[in-house]
């Protein structure tokens, strides 16, 4: 593809839209599950509750912005943030990287804005991302590092990707890989290898700081696999999940399938920077193996447990980025790029308005019911389980709400 910058990103224009009219669809001005957690009652934010874990995340830069999206009183705040932020970083990834490269132009916006990411329904998606932005900045600032201020992006992204959870601490390993290799490079200014090298050691030693004092919730200790068949079942579900329900109904072929694409892409490449393309690819690895160790005991949750696919497509991408250029590979990964754009489109009108039916009926029975029957009427629209802690929560945040200003 050697048309112009706005030519490449038509593809990312087409692909953000039909996730805005997925967002406008599906997303709820209410909180849901561990946003009553992250968002609720927190501003402004301590210093120590930010680093403070959340789950197996220390994630202050997400709990930062969802705590300050919080505050309009409007949780459809978050799912726009995360659509702007995936767009950016997609559209900066295709036109620093796109030129030549059709498949990247159209694949990069389908896997990252996909209208079945749970990206666009709550709030707490926007940590995922954040670490999905951020590692797709820095690996095209890697892959594409010609002077000093590409460095000093990857420097910066590296820096925070620990900063939005337990994927960024992961994906951070990557960015450390790719700093050593920009090091290396006699192309670049040494400005700009002595900035790889200085954010390198600064990334691990924030990863030191990460872990320090780390604990496993006790709560989750029946998540953990039971068996190797279990972790291999929920890990190929999870490495295949940004492609959504395309691949659903065979996850351990498509997986299969994956894997090798992404050995063949970095096998064929001719790049010097081809480590950088490796490191990536592995951390998504890496991170599919941590999901699936730390969920499977629990099975797969349909539309739940998809919401991880969002932190694997940085390795997707890496992969494309890495191909050679050639009449051959475009003409095949063509015909992906066409079967991910007729998924996406076909997706969109699956996008259900259940839960927008529900939120109205909860904002006309707000006030002719009591906080307690309301929570048990509308549990499931606002929490991901009924139980009675649930309810309890649910009720004690229903029993603030200012149901004359919800009908305004």
């Amino acid at each position: 593809m050697t048309g112009s910058a706005a030519g490449r990103l038509a593809p990312t224009g087409f692909f953000a839209a039909l996730a805005a009219y997925t967002v406008a669809r599906s997303a709820l001005r209410f909180p849901f599950a561990d946003d009553f957690d992250l968002a609720v009652g927190k501003w402004p934010p301590s210093a120590a509750w930010l680093w403070a874990q959340h789950n197996e995340h220390r994630m202050p830069l997400p709990k930062l912005l969802i705590a300050c999206c919080a505050r309009h009183g409007d949780f459809r705040v978050g799912p726009w943030l995360s659509l702007a932020l995936l767009t950016a970083a997609c559209g900066w990834m295709v036109v620093r990287l796109g030129r030549d490269r059709l498949a990247l132009c159209v694949l990069a916006p389908a896997l990252l804005l996909n209208p079945q990411s749970n990206a666009w329904r709550w709030d707490v998606e926007l940590q995922l991302a954040c670490g999905a932005a951020l590692v797709v900045v820095a690996l095209t600032a890697a892959l594409d590092a010609r002077t000093t201020r590409d460095a000093v992006v990857l420097a910066i992204a590296s820096l925070l990707l620990p900063l939005t959870g337990g994927n960024g601490l992961l994906f951070s390993g990557a960015t450390v890989v790719a700093a050593l290799v920009l090091a290396r490079d006699p192309t670049l200014p040494s400005r700009a290898r002595a900035v790889a090298v200085a954010g390198a050691i600064a990334t691990l030693a924030l990863d030191a700081a990460w872990l320090y004092g780390w604990t496993r919730p006790a709560a989750h200790a029946a998540f953990v696999a039971g068996s190797p068949r279990a972790l291999g079942a929920i890990a190929a579900r999870l490495l295949v999940a940004p492609l959504g329900s395309v691949a659903e109904r065979a996850p351990l072929p498509c997986a299969v399938a994956v894997a090798a694409a992404f050995a063949a892409s970095l096998a064929t490449s001719a790049s010097a920077r081809r480590p950088v393309a490796a490191s990536f690819c592995a951390a998504a690895l890496v991170v599919v193996v941590a999901v699936a160790a730390a969920r499977a005991g629990r099975g797969w949750i349909f539309g739940l447990e998809a919401h991880y696919g969002l932190l694997i497509v940085p390795g997707y991408l890496a992969a494309l980025a890495a191909v050679r250029p050639s009449r051959r590979a475009t003409a095949a990964l063509a015909i992906v790029a066409g079967a991910a754009v007729v998924a996406c489109v076909a997706a969109v009108p699956t996008t259900t308005r259940q839960s927008r039916l529900r939120e109205r009926a909860l904002v006309a029975d707000c006030g002719a019911l009591p906080a307690d029957a309301l929570a048990a009427r509308y549990v499931t629209l606002l929490y991901d389980a009924d139980t009675p802690a649930a309810r309890a929560r649910v009720a004690a945040w229903l029993s603030r709400l200012d149901c004359a200003a919800l009908r305004r």
